[in-house]
């Protein structure tokens, strides 16, 4: 990620009002992960990201994995920050290459190198669920969540869903501010909440790693044809 010292007060608070107008809700994200430095990011707006399903072969492909992983935990390591106990990670190495391996794997590439996933797998016969969504943090802003969510609504139709699902962590008491934008920006792409779910009902081990009091908020979305 580009960024540039910015000594002024006055100033850093004005680029940072501009950079919430221009890119939230990523912005918001920015602010989080940058907000004992005074570093200012500065996004890229750069031609759009190349969409593919990972074939099973890539399971092996050890770098390209531990790639992924960083992404994802990074981007959750904001998004989630306080909600795990400290050193949890969301995924690993393994546990991506076992999902490549099923075929459930969307990343997002731009000039050879990834800079975003998504997870699409199915939970019934005609509803899929959406997980695993991260895009490397110096592409926040740019609209790769958007493409990779477009590109796993069209796998999922194409594997015969008609509902697409997905599952937002969400903390009860206090409120997690980076969950109430993400419950805005998946809103925004038509995702609605359904019902709320004890951590235990969906998983039993992420139940065992939370450091405060959640819930999944499940969401859906109807696939048309």
């Amino acid at each position: 990620m580009r960024a540039t010292i910015v000594e002024d007060e006055a100033e850093r608070e004005r680029l940072w009002k501009l950079a919430d107008r221009v890119f939230a809700p990523y912005a918001a994200y920015r602010r989080e992960a940058a907000k004992a430095s005074r570093r200012i990011p500065i996004v890229q707006l750069t031609a759009r990201a190349e969409v593919e399903r990972l074939s099973p072969d890539a399971a092996d492909d050890a770098a390209m994995m531990s790639e992924l992983a960083a992404i994802v935990n990074e981007a959750y390591a904001v998004a989630e920050a306080g909600v795990w106990v400290e050193g949890a990670q969301r995924t690993t190495p393994d546990q991506l290459a076992d999902t490549v391996r099923d075929g459930d794997l969307l990343v997002a590439s731009r000039g050879g190198r990834v800079i975003g996933c998504a997870r699409v797998r199915a939970i019934e016969s005609a509803t899929a669920e959406l997980g695993l969504l991260a895009t490397a943090p110096d592409q926040w802003g740019n609209g790769i969540g958007r493409e990779l969510v477009r590109a796993a609504e069209d796998l999922a139709r194409a594997r015969g869903a008609r509902t697409m699902e997905l599952r937002l962590l969400d903390p009860t008491d206090p409120a997690h501010p980076a969950k109430g934008r993400l419950r805005a920006w998946y809103e925004g792409l038509g995702y609605r909440f359904a019902r709320a779910a004890p951590v235990k009902e969906i998983s039993s081990q992420a139940a065992a790693g939370l450091a405060t009091q959640c819930e999944f908020l499940i969401f859906r979305k109807p696939l048309e044809s």
